[in-house]
This record gives C-alpha cells, sequence and structure tokens, in this order.
C-alpha cells in the first residue's frame, strides 16, 4: 500500500524560521519533505504559532514574517487555496528549493491574539492564505477559555468566529476548554460548517490529559461533518513511556464512536519534544499505518484516517 498523507497540524514552521533551517532538507526538525518519500501525495497545514502572553501587534508582525520564510524556501503556488494549486510546480533556474511532487500546503494561525480585537484582520488573514484559526491557548484569552478552565466563548470570541466562519476560516478548538469547544461547535453547526479540532486526542482514551475531546464533543463534531486530528504528544496519548499502540488507542475510539470519516492526523510536529517511542518524525508515520494494519484495519480506512478524511475535510472548506 502506497500511503498519502495530510497532516492537519504542525508546528515546523516557527521552528524553522527561528533556527533559520530549510524545511526542504534538513536533520534537526520533524519535518524535512526530502524525508517525506513514503507518501505518494502529502499536504501539510503549517500553523504559526502565536507564542503566548506575547504583545499582540508583535506577534502579527511576527505571522507574516515566518509566512514569507515559508514562502521563501516552498513556493507559494504550493499553497492551496480555493483555485488549487500547480502539482507540477517546479523551481526556477538556480534556485536551492526542491519541492517534492505532491506536495501542497495550508496556513494556519495558532492562537489568535494576533487579531487583537479588530476583526477585519481575519480578511487580511483569509488573503494571506490563511483557513484555519485555532482559537486560543492556553488560559482565559480574549476569545474565551482554553483547556485548562471551564470557561466558554467571550463576546468577542462569538464575534470572532462567526466572522471566520462567513469567511471560510476554520476555528479549530483544539487547546479549548469543554464549554469552548461545545459552543464554537453549536456556532459552526448554525452556520453548517464543518467543526475542526486540529490537534487533539480522546479524553476517554487518556483522562490524564485535560487538552482530550470529550466523547460527546466529538460525537457533536462528527455531527457538523467535521474532523478530530489526533496529535502525537505523548503526554497527551499516554504519558510515559508513550509507544506508537498508544496512538493507534486514541484512533480506535474515534472510530468507534463513528468515525470512520471524522477523523485523521494533527501530528504536531515540532510543537514537542516527546514523541512516543519509534516516531522520530514524518519518516517514522508509517510505523503507525503498519500499527493500524496488524489491527485487522484494512487499506481504505488507513487512507482514511492519513489521508482521505482530511483531504475531504478541506476540499469542501476550499470549494
Amino acid at each position: 500500500m502506497k500511503l498519502r498523507l495530510f497532516d492537519l497540524h504542525c508546528d515546523t514552521a516557527l521552528e524553522a524560521f527561528d533556527k533559520k533551517l530549510d524545511i526542504n532538507s534538513n536533520s534537526l526538525l520533524h519535518i524535512s519533505l526530502d524525508k517525506s518519500g513514503d507518501f505518494s501525495v502529502y499536504t501539510q497545514v503549517f500553523a504559526i504559532f502565536s507564542r503566548h502572553r506575547r504583545d499582540p501587534e508583535e506577534l502579527w508582525k511576527n505571522f507574516f514574517l515566518v509566512r514569507n520564510y515559508i514562502d521563501s524556501q516552498i513556493p507559494p503556488q504550493r499553497r492551496e487555496t480555493e483555485e488549487g494549486f500547480d502539482p507540477n510546480f517546479g523551481c526556477e533556474e538556480g534556485e536551492s528549493s526542491a519541492v517534492r511532487p505532491g506536495f501542497s500546503y495550508i496556513l494556519a494561525m495558532e492562537g489568535a491574539s494576533p487579531v487583537n480585537g479588530e476583526l477585519s484582520r481575519l480578511e487580511e488573514l483569509y488573503k494571506a492564505g490563511v483557513r484555519v484559526l485555532t482559537l486560543v491557548w492556553k488560559g482565559i484569552e480574549a476569545a474565551g477559555g482554553a483547556y485548562d478552565t471551564k470557561e466558554g466563548l467571550t463576546e468577542y470570541g462569538r464575534a470572532l468566529v462567526r466572522r471566520c466562519l462567513e469567511l471560510g476560516i476554520a476555528p479549530d478548538v483544539s487547546h479549548a476548554s469543554d464549554r469552548t469547544t461545545a459552543e464554537v461547535i453549536e456556532l459552526c453547526a448554525e452556520y453548517g460548517f464543518p467543526a475542526l479540532a486540529s490537534h487533539s486526542n480522546s479524553r476517554s482514551v487518556y483522562t490524564d490529559s485535560p487538552r482530550g475531546i470529550t466523547d460527546e464533543n466529538y460525537k457533536s463534531i462528527v455531527a457538523t461533518g467535521g474532523i478530530v486530528g489526533v496529535n502525537l504528544v505523548a503526554p497527551q496519548l499516554a504519558g510515559s513511556k508513550c509507544k506508537i499502540e498508544h496512538i493507534a488507542a486514541h484512533i480506535e475510539r474515534f472510530l468507534e464512536l463513528g468515525g470512520e470519516d471524522y477523523v485523521g492526523l494533527g501530528c504536531d510536529f515540532d510543537g514537542t519534544a516527546e514523541l512516543p517511542e519509534g516516531i522520530r518524525g514524518i519518516w517514522d508515520l508509517y510505523k503507525l499505518a503498519d500499527k493500524l494494519g496488524q489491527l485487522n484495519y484494512p487499506d481504505e480506512i488507513i487512507d482514511k484516517v492519513f489521508y482521505a478524511n482530511g483531504r475531504k475535510y478541506f476540499d469542501r472548506l476550499l470549494k
């Protein structure tokens, strides 16, 4: 089986920018395009992280610096929009970037603080290629409560979510509290918009992680036609001695809850230093596919988890 990959979330862009590394080829990041040969087709959502509690105006400027840094390495023709991307696009003579065939990317902003109360900035982000906005990160923020609180959306947060939905930017509930998550899903349902948790795991599988999605909220996400991307952050999967079978357990739980078409991967590469045993980066993901095969999941289901469900979500979003 030739694998395809659609990864709903990574923080590699900011890591590459900070360390001045090339996403195309490097030995330090979890993602290096020259090591992604296991996948015949590969789409990556590059989330540009808005560092917690920093000055919002500084974060706004930094977002575009990182976006431009990605574009300098991966030509923006590879950025997916409603018009799609050119799969035959190659580098001009003399360019150092060597983008692999079948690769494209989508931009996300992780943490809404750079919007800084100016909803018109969402239009700027949309024009810049952003299609996902992770609303909160930690604590009580302007948009609402994160996973470590019991707070829901603020009045401003509701306005923010509504404007995202109007524009076609997915309001991402990863990092959100249970209440914020439920309220965002309700708004998504109101707008007929598929809900998204780009990099979250199952609370019922690992109860010690408050970042997990409850079964109730997951079923509500499924009802909207949305998706949850399972992340590979060991402390959110199983704690110490986390192995590949723990990733599979979270996927299996979502499948048990009717998620055959509504679960994918949101690996959170370079957003963590604690990956499961045996996973060092994108080049080791085939081991997860092998594990699912050993659990008697057919190739069709494995492809849905690795690629087709994410593709379907964004095909709907980008239509």
